[in-house]
């Protein structure tokens, strides 16, 4: 029997050889991703920030006038360090559900014994 799969084909509905036969290509896929950002410097320019974090030129401007990533400036050079960048990426992580009710079951709790 002859199957296609599309964008639109459920897992779910995909047979063990089919999803092992997928496989490599989601880990290759993965892969390059990683070792492309392996590759790019410690300091580094716009392109490759661009490269690190999958935004577009006009999104790094945008976020350097606002002053929200950050950056160096020597003359007309701009500059990104690495590390810096990847923790700004990460700094505004959003809290689950599960840690959002535990926070105010305790903020709640405190109240109530403060009492």
């Amino acid at each position: 029997m002859d199957f296609n799969i599309s964008d639109n084909t459920p897992i779910a509905a995909l047979t063990v050889g089919q999803l092992k036969e997928l496989l490599p290509s989601f880990l290759s896929l993965d892969k390059a991703t990683s070792e492309e950002r392996s590759n790019i410097p410690e300091i580094m320019g716009k392109s490759e920030c661009c490269q690190l974090t999958g935004f577009k030129p006009s999104t790094i401007s945008k976020y350097m006038n606002e002053r929200s990533i950050p950056y160096y400036k020597s003359g007309k050079k701009v500059l990104f360090k690495k590390s810096e960048v990847l923790e700004w990426l990460l700094s505004n992580r959003i809290q689950t559900t599960d840690e959002f009710i535990k926070e105010k079951d305790e903020q709640l709790t405190r109240r109530k014994g403060g009492k």
